[in-house]
């Protein structure tokens, strides 16, 4: 996606959604009250969106609806709009309509992305030809086999905790694995290998669309990129609902386990995927970082 060519923020209403417009944990709402003017603005029209999506129960009228997303629209493949993405499966030949989802005294479109996931795993996948985004201590796991590094969940080829895994220093072991669909992985690293921890990583609890971010990916180097959308925002942590958070650019094969970070070095993601539909377009896809520290129980290090 070509973000230099989207209006951000001035797609948005100049107020903010009334109250009633809004339905979410209430440790979302005072997370909100932390953030500075714009993120907190930019996200309570996503929470709007959202509430509303729900209320209306519009995956039922989609085939093959996997999830939505609140943010930016493509502005070459769809128009220059604050919007709904809804994510659905492939359909060979078949053209959806753009819906529209009214909020209050607003409308916004609701545009079908019908794309697949390409995983940044190394080819073939090999764990030592991953990214490492940080350390990480456990607490589900006794001292002192609870510290490994963070990586993503599919750059391990199916391993399983107490597994084998093959690192760029040795062999290394699997700690712990994210629940399903919460791509995040703990991997010990070889004996050989001494842990030097920075300070604690501070984690974004929420992310707005339009963020600044960076990762730096073993194969990419640096990218420097924006968030365009995320997933639904209104609810806790919990692994029920895989929180993703989309980038405008993607990195290469062997990128995945990089860690996104904004541009005040606070944790956003790790990176996992490029998505991509019919048409070329062609994203970058994270998970959520603070989902990873909350139902892995870890405590992040730089």
């Amino acid at each position: 996606m070509d973000i230099t060519k989207s209006s951000g923020p001035d797609l948005l209403p100049r107020a903010d959604p009334s109250p009633n417009l809004i339905e979410a944990d209430p440790a979302i709402l005072q997370a909100l009250d932390t953030l500075d003017s714009l993120p907190r603005h930019i996200l309570r029209w996503v929470i709007a969106l959202a509430t509303a999506f729900y209320r209306r129960q519009m995956w039922r009228y989609v085939r093959g609806y996997r999830f939505a997303a609140y943010g930016f629209a493509d502005p070459e493949f769809e128009s220059d709009d604050f919007c709904v993405l809804l994510y659905a499966f492939p359909i060979p030949g078949f053209q959806d309509e753009v819906m529209w989802l009214e909020v209050g005294d607003d409308k916004f479109p609701v545009y079908v992305r019908r794309s697949v996931e390409i995983y940044h795993a190394s080819l073939p996948v090999h764990p030592s030809l991953g990214t490492a985004a940080c350390w990480a201590q456990s607490s589900k796991i006794s001292a002192p086999g609870n510290l490994g590094f963070v990586t993503a969940k599919h750059v391990l080829g199916g391993a399983q905790p107490g597994s084998p895994a093959q690192t760029t220093r040795g062999q290394g072991t699997v700690l712990d694995i994210g629940p399903d669909g919460i791509d995040a992985a703990l991997v010990e690293p070889p004996p050989s290998v001494s842990p030097v921890l920075g300070s604690r990583l501070t984690v974004v609890p929420i992310v707005a669309p339009w963020t600044d971010v960076s990762f730096d990916g073993s194969q990419s180097g640096r990218i420097q990129t924006k968030v365009t959308s995320v997933t639904d925002t209104r609810g806790s942590l919990n692994p029920h609902v895989p929180a993703r958070v989309f980038l405008a650019h993607h990195g290469k094969n062997g990128d995945s386990g990089a860690l996104v970070l904004d541009s005040g070095g606070q944790g956003v993601g790790i990176y996992t995927a490029m998505i991509v539909d019919a048409a070329g377009r062609a994203e970058g896809c994270s998970q959520l970082l603070a989902q990873v520290e909350y139902v892995m129980q870890l405590t992040l290090y730089q």
